[in-house]
């Protein structure tokens, strides 16, 4: 039986090999074809737009009600001028489950006064409202598309992400707190513009670190600057040690009916019109951690060849912070789009994410499709 010439450009890492059948014809019928029993298949309209919409924002979509929220908001703030009477408006909706507190809150994340933004950050992550994650995480990107939210209010939003149990925004609070000191970052690699002006966000920063780590080593924004020196270091090497299990911890926060709701929308628009609304649902899905994985899965379902494609390269952007389970488990999850899929684009991703995952390349052929030969190479690159 011959070798898929594909299957050579994998790298063969392990010595192990992925347990999948030898080469044969490829299954009857369409075997990406939606179930009829798909999550993804009768879900709502997108929040906050109208059906023929085709510009919008995933920073106004996640932060609008679910559709049996609409009827249970507190968005009397909006109807104030005075930045402290909006604070005290929002500081003021109730938290025994009569109204809904993530939509009642959320839109005031891109209010004009930082202020306003930055409460409205620490009461989500102060109440626990972990449906409000995916719109805390595009506080913190992608590059360059959602980077005019103010540097405070991207730290407050990190740290309401800390609380709520989520490293996501980890690194920008360290980028925060390294300013002023040895670690600081070049000019260049900085994502805002220098300021001399940083106690404020600093202090925000810290507060996230302090939720995350239980300390905050030594650091305060007055210290000197050796102090603040040693403390970021410290910071990066706790991070360092423990950035895998606090990704994987974050798996049972997905159990909330909410934001899994909020994920499925996310999977189902990876095929939307423009490449920013794409670009923004794959950092989102990334950025949720371990535990998106399954929701992702369903999205080899569609028969939206972008759909399975885009989710195949978000479970490869999962491999950063994978412990060994997750990467066993998402080399079992390429195998069947490897052998099956009738796009050569998304076998050829799945090949990739099962390479990058950590899997061995079978020794029987899978597929003759020579397309997928050569997917493969421009995706991992020539045989060296």
């Amino acid at each position: 039986m011959p070798t898929c010439p594909c299957l050579a450009l994998l790298p063969l890492t392990l010595a192990a090999t992925i347990a999948l059948p030898s080469c044969g014809p490829k299954p009857a019928g369409a075997p990406n074809a939606p179930q009829a029993t798909s999550p993804l298949a009768d879900l709502p309209p997108l929040p906050g737009t109208h059906p023929d919409q085709r510009q919008w924002f995933w920073r106004d979509v996640l932060a609008a009600p679910l559709p049996d929220q609409e009827t249970r908001l507190d968005l009397a703030w909006q109807q104030l001028d005075d930045p402290a009477a909006i604070i005290d408006a929002l500081l003021s909706i109730p938290e025994d489950g009569s109204v809904a507190a993530g939509p009642s809150l959320m839109p005031a994340l891109r209010h004009p006064q930082d202020a306003v933004a930055c409460v409205a950050a620490a009461e989500l992550g102060r109440r626990g409202i972990v449906e409000a994650i995916p719109r805390l995480l595009k506080g913190i990107g992608p590059y360059p598309v959602d980077f005019d939210i103010p540097v405070a209010v991207r730290a407050a939003e990190a740290t309401a992400l800390a609380r709520l149990g989520h490293p996501a925004g980890v690194p920008f609070l360290l980028t925060v707190l390294a300013e002023k000191t040895a670690e600081q970052l070049p000019d260049a690699d900085l994502p805002w513009m220098r300021t001399e002006r940083v106690a404020w966000f600093q202090e925000l920063a810290l507060d996230g670190i302090l939720a995350l780590a239980g300390q905050d080593f030594g650091d305060h924004p007055t210290a000197p600057i050796a102090t603040r020196t040693a403390a970021v270091r410290a910071m990066q090497a706790w991070w360092d040690e423990h950035r895998v299990e606090l990704w994987a911890a974050t798996t049972p926060l997905l159990d909330d009916d909410d934001l899994a709701l909020r994920t499925r929308l996310l999977v189902a628009n990876l095929g939307a019109y423009q490449l920013r609304q794409i670009d923004g649902a794959r950092f989102t899905l990334h950025h949720l951690g371990p535990g998106v994985l399954p929701f992702l899965e369903e999205g080899l379902g569609s028969d939206d060849h972008y759909i399975r494609l885009h989710a195949l390269e978000i479970m490869e952007r999962l491999t950063s912070f994978a412990d060994d389970a997750l990467r066993a488990q998402l080399v079992a999850v390429a195998r069947a789009p490897l052998m099956n899929d009738a796009s050569t684009a998304v076998a050829a991703q799945a090949a990739s994410l099962a390479a990058a995952a950590g899997g061995v390349a079978p020794h029987r052929c899978l597929r003759r499709d020579a397309e997928v030969a050569r997917c493969v190479a421009g995706v991992r690159g020539p045989r060296a």
